[in-house]
């Protein structure tokens, strides 16, 4: 191979050097804006969310089963935690959150879960 001699071979050199650097950097980021998106606890990613506020007396789980009483309540708790960043389940009335917005199809109340 032959030593580059000018200012032209030198620049070819340096753009090749420049695409397959790009190259290496742009195969990662692909990989991140295009893979899939992680699921939820348990493994259920929430058919749709909704923006829901904290009644009086309600607890975290009192919320979970209100929208979304198709689900088991902790993968719901943990869904609605996860959506809001919470580090733990304590809420206050007139608290908005984002919670995933699962109607009953059937009689929730006899779930697996329950």
């Amino acid at each position: 191979m032959r030593r580059p001699e000018g200012r032209e071979d030198t620049l070819v050199l340096r753009l090749l050097f420049a695409a397959v650097i790009a190259a290496m950097c742009a195969v990662p980021l692909w990989g991140l804006v295009f893979s899939p998106a992680p699921q939820g606890a348990g493994g259920s990613a929430p058919a749709s969310v909704g923006v829901v506020t904290v009644n009086e007396g309600e607890s975290l789980s009192d919320v979970a089963r209100r929208v979304a009483p198709a689900v088991p309540i902790d993968v719901a708790v943990a869904n609605i935690r996860e959506l809001n960043g919470l580090q733990n389940s304590l809420v206050v009335p007139g608290q908005s959150l984002v919670a995933p917005v699962v109607p009953c199809t059937g009689d929730c109340s006899l779930g697996p879960w329950q």
